[in-house]
């Protein structure tokens, strides 16, 4: 969602002295409501973000129970570009944490695992990608790359499947055209129970027809009924995943199953959120902006919202409203740069990061 990056800033905030590392120490102005809060603006995002290399941190020790340390590096191209997430240790210790399928509820577990997920959809390399889904212990991994018509939508997503789970993850938006023209496609279209996102609609008709991912989830459940099927995205991924699980309920009433989305904007009115009947999660993290848009009351809220908070902890309902001036970011500039941190993007924009979202789920566990 980096063209809403670049003209949105919402903000919302919580707590300080972060274990995490993601404390805030500068002063807000309170807002009651978050959507009365927002307040556009140009935002500056200097060419400077794209100069630094990939990070090169060691998220975590070998001890099962140990935390994932925060990057220092905030650079874009450390937060936001798949072959830097090489450097990560996907799915370390599953081992302790499995998966649950047939949980409907939230379960932080399973957040962890589609976060995981969310963002190895990011990492170019399809080689790389079944190596760790195979690690992870699925039997069944297939790589779609589907690219669409010039200016149309992007989509890359995998099908991991074992025994009795098929985890659907879907890439998210790259600083490309193509993606930024789908996320600028905001009028609304019919679709289910409502009205939805035209450019993510297009994204996911692109991957269930053409990409094949509709027949591929038809020939998982002829092998296996009861398997369940998990939907997981960042950003525009997470938003394409929610529709995903709105289409496949929508003929397989009662099928196990559902999504956990990251970082996602809305995506669709009222009447959409409101017949969704399956399993939706929206993960926020702290004062992560593309989860702010587009505005509501054209659009609505759809699922169950797992917020994590400024201390890094994961929390049920409404995020607290905050609206950070811009002193606020110049703050949290200097701040970093005396920690002797290569930051370059605002705060809210950082807190967009998929790894960030990855670590922090995993942190999540361990407590």
């Amino acid at each position: 969602m980096l063209r809403d990056m670049a003209t949105i800033l919402c903000k919302k905030r919580a707590g300080n002295n972060s274990i995490f590392d993601h404390d805030y120490d500068y002063d807000y102005e309170h807002e009651h409501e978050h959507e009365k809060g927002c307040k556009m603006r140009v935002a500056v995002v200097v060419s400077m973000m794209l100069l630094a290399g990939c990070a090169r941190t060691q998220y975590a020790d070998s001890n099962p129970g140990a935390l994932k340390s925060l990057p220092d590096n905030r650079s874009f191209h450390a937060l936001f570009v798949g072959s830097c997430f090489k450097n990560y240790e996907f799915f370390e210790n599953a081992g302790q944490h499995p998966f649950w399928p047939d949980v409907a509820e939230f379960d932080a577990v399973n957040a962890w695992w589609c976060a995981e997920a969310a963002l190895l959809a990011y990492v170019p390399d399809k080689r790389f990608v079944r190596d760790r889904l195979a690690r992870a212990g699925f039997d069944e991994v297939k790589y779609f790359d589907n690219a669409g018509p010039a200016l149309g939508p992007d989509m890359q997503f995998f099908v991991a499947a074992r025994r009795d789970l098929a985890l659907v993850g879907f890439r998210g938006s790259e600083p490309n055209l193509a993606d930024w023209v789908t996320n600028s496609k905001f009028v609304l279209t019919p679709f289910g129970s409502g009205e939805v996102h035209s450019g993510f609609l297009e994204a996911l008709d692109e991957a269930w027809g053409k990409g094949k991912l509709g027949a591929e989830l038809e020939r998982l459940r002829k092998e296996n009924p009861g398997r369940a099927v998990w939907f997981c995205g960042h950003s525009l991924g997470g938003a394409v995943a929610v529709l995903a699980a709105a289409r496949w309920h929508d003929g397989h009433p009662g099928a196990l199953g559902g999504a956990y989305v990251f970082g996602a904007p809305r995506v669709g009115d009222r009447a959409f959120c409101l017949g969704a009947k399956f399993p939706v999660f929206r993960v926020v993290n702290h004062i992560d902006l593309v989860a702010t848009v587009p505005p509501l009351g054209l659009y609505g809220e759809v699922g169950r919202l797992e917020w994590i908070n400024g201390r890094g902890e994961i929390q049920d309902g409404a995020m607290d409203a905050w609206r950070v001036p811009v002193a606020g970011h110049i703050a949290y500039f200097a701040k970093n740069l005396r920690r002797g941190r290569f930051v370059w993007l605002p705060e809210d924009v950082v807190d967009h990061s998929p790894l960030l979202y990855a670590i922090l789920e995993y942190n999540n566990i361990q407590n």
